[in-house]
């Protein structure tokens, strides 16, 4: 990826009284492009826990399932972590399964309105009902940003985890 870094410098003709009084600022402009070698890459964790309000983390992966009645509280927890070297921002997390993204989640811990740094952490819970055997996947998406936006020509990263609930018969 490259930047396109703009600077202009401006001076005041000046004699030895002070400033000239026949001549106007000198303007220069030059432009540099700077190349980024830039390693971008995000990871997140969706576990499950049995009950509302629970902390996160809960149980990570279908390794064990979360189990109960129909309508049993259950808080999903989702923890997203920078693993690259470039600041990430926006970060959206969404569960197509759950009909949620992060504006439904609760944020539990970490700042999601500015970049998130390399080895930043965001965590976030929601809480549901089991309703029927759901395995869901929850994808996150972090777009590299530099100084005021975007990394031009530069992917956005994105990672998947999943979890599972399973009704009791």
């Amino acid at each position: 990826a490259a930047l396109l870094n703009t600077a202009t410098v401006t001076g005041s003709p000046f004699n030895g009284e002070g400033p000239s009084p026949d001549g106007g600022d000198v303007t220069h402009t030059n432009d540099a492009h700077v190349v980024l070698d830039v390693a971008p890459a995000i990871a997140l964790e969706k576990t499950v826990l049995g009950g509302a309000g629970g902390a996160c983390p809960g149980v990570e992966g279908t390794d064990e399932l979360v189990a109960g009645v129909a309508g049993t509280a259950v808080t999903y927890c989702f923890r997203v972590e920078n693993t690259g070297d470039t600041d990430l921002f926006p970060v959206v997390l969404d569960d197509p399964d759950l009909g949620i993204t992060d504006a439904d989640m609760t944020l539990v811990s970490g700042d999601d309105t500015v970049p998130l740094t390399p080895g930043g952490i965001l965590v976030y819970s929601y809480e549901s009902t089991i309703t029927a055997d759901l395995l869901n996947t929850a994808t996150v998406t972090g777009t590299p940003f530099a100084g005021e936006g975007p990394i031009p020509d530069v992917d956005d990263v994105t990672d998947t985890n999943d979890a599972q609930v399973v009704l009791d018969v």
